[in-house]
């Protein structure tokens, strides 16, 4: 495998915690909701239905990252956001099979509804 060089590697590890962070925020924020006796019944099913949509991405997000891992890539990170995802993966002298490649894989976890935005760091 190809060593990180430790600025990748610190970057990532910083984006990974701030996004896992913020996951707990939102998910916190929808669990409030759940326990607070002002809420209405409405109010709770969409917060049940949030938390649910917020756990399914997590769960994608961190599947995405492990198939990009398996395929041979020696660091990746994805996130989800509003229009598309954003994928950055370590890898030296990245070829366009290798942006095919890891474009499929977030495709096969994502479906084609949010598109992936692919990018490559050596």
């Amino acid at each position: 495998a190809e060593p990180l060089d430790a600025v990748f590697a610190a970057t990532l590890k910083s984006t990974f915690d701030n996004s896992d962070e913020s996951y707990k925020e939102l998910l916190d924020a929808q669990k409030d909701i759940l326990a607070s006796t002002n809420a209405t019944i409405e109010e709770k099913v969409v917060a049940l239905e949030e938390i649910n949509r917020l756990e399914e991405m997590m769960v994608k997000e961190k599947d995405t990252v492990t198939a990009i891992l398996e395929a041979g890539y020696p660091a990746a990170y994805v996130e989800n956001y509003d229009q598309g995802i954003k994928v950055v993966v370590y890898k030296e002298e990245a070829t366009k099979l290798d942006a095919a490649t890891v474009m499929a894989l977030v495709i096969d976890e994502f479906g084609f509804d949010l598109m992936p935005e692919v990018s490559f760091y050596s």
